[in-house]
């Protein structure tokens, strides 16, 4: 089994409390040598009406090629993940 070296977490901290967990599970993992990230997922996602939809696609598909992930953490559905699947094919 490989090993986990980076993680990243997506969560919609901005719409309930998770982050305070999250930030503790980070530092329980970094102790573990493993990189974390946590992002908001809202900061990705377009609002309705918002006609910069398509430059929001293309800023998360670009902060993952930076952060290059061994795991992604999807904290609940989310349209993100359509992006996720197809950086990797």
């Amino acid at each position: 089994m490989n090993k986990i070296n980076k993680l990243l977490i997506i969560s919609p901290y901005s719409t309930h409390k998770t982050k305070y967990h999250f930030e503790k599970l980070i530092r329980i993992l970094g102790k573990n040598d493993i990189d974390c990230k946590l992002i908001d997922s809202q900061d990705y996602i377009s609002k309705f009406f918002e006609l910069k939809k398509y430059g929001k696609n293309k800023e998360f598909e670009k902060m993952l090629k930076e952060v290059n992930p061994d795991l992604i953490l999807l904290d609940g559905h989310s349209e993100l993940i359509k992006i996720i699947i197809m950086s990797i094919f």
